[in-house]
């Protein structure tokens, strides 16, 4: 994992297209490998004996292979040009059909805007049991793209989304592989690096490493050194040592276990021993263009150089000259309130890092400003093809307005769940990787991020960034202010579906969704694709991996490209065979929408603790029409489940006013930001309860056979 670190990039040429940086962060964490070219022909080391010998693990008798060695060396000493690295890793494979997957090798090759970002090259090798060898060649290279899905269970789906970044994979083929073979690669990777941060992850999911080293060649500048260190160490047999004179760190790690994949588990980084690289943060007095040396104390608390660092940058960059302040003004002529004045600047900047985005990238050379670019030429970039202008120049520019206006606005540095969750303990800029907007607004402090793709309201953050803290850009001092999770009511989903039930089963009707917060927040697309025609489809394939035979057709969608309002979508839906039809009875699930629902906990027992991405609730109201000269034969509905205050899950069945029509009320409510590992048997038995009960089935009968007293009246 690669996080945008706040600083990287200044003093240097950068990158034109600033959306780079989520896709590295993306891709990078899959694996990478000083001074490799693609034409270097490998060196092997010997296997000894033993290796070969070797039938399974003597720590994990049942891992399907194991890492017997594995050598990772980084090389950041040109890191503002490009990082480069090298990889040596030795599987020793005990059960071919259970290890193929793990011990794949792939290499991600990222192109964008005709910038060859990072590529990889792969070497490798099998030595089997009698000991022959096989060199896996070019011969063995596949491509396919490669797409970082969520979990397959319908929840997750659900809460985080299917559609990821898609971008080109290569990877090694391996054919042949025997019990007791040894599998050999080597990664060499050239990157072109605009990130002084990086992360290396010494476990693998599934297998257990008996050796591993990594050895990082860090950065040393006029503006800041590199530095590493280790996270998670916790009792395992890891080492490190750093050689300061040289700039170098080396770690090694003795019989690391495997690392096990569940769903909803904690960012990587936070349950496996991780190596990350980063700027050095004992400098002490840091330089104000425009005032003298601030120095900064220990007293004022070890994130005090990081708020230090960020508040001069935002003093710099956040002035408006008069177009900017003219320009503010005309936004806000007429509102009726301070949230109004601000999401009127946030909407304003946000359309323009939309338009910035899409627009071409010029080939001449860019004048770069220190500070940050003229706002007022970033304010009409367009016009100005000559100046370098960045996203955070964007903040900025949002910054510089809601001060001119009146409003009390500062810059805030915030945390990144996806690369680790926030710890006071650990004072590095490589957790605070998102720079953001904190204004107050009617007496209430509300923050903004406006220069992102995603279609963000003014208040909101994206789940990543909450559940932790903020760091408050401040003259020398540390500030952290909480980020809690939005509530549940913020984030919802509503169903409501009109169906009919055929005598022979089949289930057609009509119904619409309406999403507020993170659910609208993620199905609404990027600018890019934004047409209605693209995002019926997108719905239309979501609905039909949830509704297994149906056939679904999108109607309408309202409120795409409006944040400020629910995103709603309405489609007809023809299900043959929905229900069970024999000859006298119908068998039928009234929860139509949910009626597929799978709990994601199905293991019986759980490593990882549980961590849900936010809070959210999901109710449905469901008519149903049911076919001449049927009746209800088992009247009945599922018992609510509610785990104090931050589960419930509650259902209603019952008769409507109309003749032969039933409805179904579900609601489905989450306060719950996670659990540890421990209370894991209480958290499953309460959604394997959500799932039996949604699966909860009516018997129906024909009028000429026996039939029940029907459900008492709604209330």
């Amino acid at each position: 994992m690669i996080a945008t670190p706040p600083f990287a990039g200044l003093g240097t040429r950068r990158l034109p297209k600033w959306a780079l940086s989520s896709l590295v962060t993306a891709l990078l964490c899959a694996g990478s490998p000083r001074g490799a070219r693609a034409d270097d022909a490998p060196t092997w080391d010997p296997v000894p004996p033993e290796d070969l010998a070797g039938t399974h693990s003597a720590a994990y008798p049942d891992a399907p292979a194991e890492v017997l060695s594995w050598k990772l060396e980084v090389d950041d000493t040109n890191f503002e040009h490009e990082r480069q690295t090298r990889e040596y890793i030795r599987y020793k494979i005990y059960d071919p059909a259970r290890a193929e997957e793990v011990t794949r090798v792939s290499a991600s090759d990222a192109t964008v805007e005709g910038i060859r970002l990072f590529a990889t090259e792969i070497h490798g090798r099998l030595i089997l049991p009698d000991g022959s060898i096989r060199v896996i060649g070019k011969e063995s290279i596949r491509e396919r793209a490669l797409q970082r899905r969520a979990e397959e269970d319908s929840l997750a789906q659900r809460l985080i989304g299917n559609a990821g970044t898609v971008v080109n994979e290569q990877f090694l083929a391996v054919e042949g592989l025997q019990a007791g073979a040894v599998l050999e690669f080597q990664l060499l990777s050239t990157i072109k690096s605009q990130f002084a941060s990086f992360s290396r992850n010494l476990q693998k999911v599934n297998i257990p490493v008996r050796h591993a080293e990594c050895t990082v060649h860090l950065f040393q500048g006029q503006e800041f050194n590199g530095t590493a260190f280790v996270v998670n160490p916790n009792a395992l047999h890891v080492g490190q040592s750093f050689d300061k004179r040289h700039a170098t760190l080396q770690v090694t790690a003795d019989n690391l276990p495997p690392l096990v994949d569940e769903p909803f588990s904690p960012a990587v980084s936070s349950r496996s021993v991780t190596v990350f690289g980063y700027e050095d943060l004992t400098v002490m007095r840091l330089r104000h263009s425009n005032t003298n040396a601030v120095t900064v104390g220990a007293a004022d608390g070890p994130w005090a150089p990081i708020a230090a660092k960020a508040w001069m940058l935002s003093e710099d960059a956040a002035k408006a000259p008069d177009p900017v302040t003219h320009r503010a003004w005309e936004l806000v002529a007429g509102a009726a309130s301070e949230t109004e004045k601000a999401r009127r600047i946030h909407n304003f900047v946000h359309q323009l890092f939309v338009k910035f985005t899409q627009s071409p990238v010029g080939s001449r050379e860019q004048i770069s400003y220190a500070n940050g670019a003229p706002l007022d030429k970033v304010m009409d970039f367009d016009q100005y093809l000559n100046v370098a202008v960045s996203p955070s120049d964007f903040l900025w520019l949002e910054i510089a307005m809601d001060r001119k206006i009146g409003l009390e606005t500062q810059m805030v540095l915030l945390p990144n769940r996806n690369v680790m969750p926030f710890n006071p303990r650990l004072p590095s800029a490589l957790f605070l990787p998102r720079y953001a907007a904190r204004v107050r607004v009617d007496g209430a402090w509300q923050f903004s991020l406006a220069p992102v793709q995603q279609l963000l309201p003014f208040g909101w953050l994206p789940w990543r960034f909450r559940n932790g803290a903020a760091l408050i850009a401040h003259d020398g001092k540390q500030e952290l202010v909480s980020v809690p999770p939005e509530p549940a009511s913020k984030s919802t989903v509503e169903n409501r579906g009109t169906y009919t039930l055929g005598p022979d089963g089949s289930l057609t009707g009509h119904a619409r969704c309406s999403l507020t917060g993170e659910p609208a927040v993620i199905r609404r697309p990027l600018p890019r694709d934004s047409s209605a025609a693209r995002f019926k489809e997108i719905v239309a394939r979501n609905l039909k991996a949830e509704f297994p035979g149906a056939a679904i057709t999108v109607t309408s969608v309202d409120r795409l490209n409006d944040p400020d309002a629910p995103l709603q979508f309405e489609y007809d839906l023809n299900w043959p065979g929905y229900a069970t039809a024999t000859r006298t009875r119908l068998i039928v699930r009234p929860s139509v929408i949910h009626g597929q629902f799978r709990s994601p906990f199905a293991a019986a027992e759980r490593k990882n603790a549980v961590e849900f991405p936010y809070h959210w609730r999901e109710t449905d109201d469901v008519s149903l029409q049911l076919p001449a000269g049927y009746s209800l034969e088992t009247p009945s509905a599922p018992p609510p489940a509610v785990v104090g205050d931050v589960l419930t899950y509650k259902t209603e069945i019952g008769p409507l006013a109309k003749p032969n029509q039933i409805y179904l009320r579900r609601e489905f409510i989450s306060d719950l930001s996670g659990a540890p590992a421990s209370a894991y048997p209480t958290l499953k038995h309460w959604y394997d309860l959500v799932a039996q009960s949604d699966l909860h089935e009516l018997v129906l009968a024909k009028s000429n056979a026996s039939a029940a007293s029907p459900l008492a009246a709604a209330p």
